[in-house]
């Protein structure tokens, strides 16, 4: 995805996943956006180590990711 994450709820980061086909079930917030990566073909190393040297300077999560982590 292209768009800047602008620190989306929960109830936002579900409807995406489920757009994508994802099952969020009782899944974590960072679950559910690696799976959406996943889905999307992409990465799913949201909140972890890779962010320390992350260029993906279009990730949708990029901002939001750096705190998690």
């Amino acid at each position: 995805m292209m768009r800047k994450e602008e620190n989306m709820n929960i109830n936002e980061i579900k409807s995406m996943a489920k757009k994508n086909g994802v099952k969020t079930g009782k899944m974590q917030k960072a679950e559910i956006i690696r799976a959406i990566q996943r889905a999307e073909n992409n990465f799913d190393c949201y909140g972890t180590d890779r962010v320390q040297n992350c260029n993906e300077q279009k990730c949708l999560w990029l901002s939001d990711c750096a705190k998690e982590h």
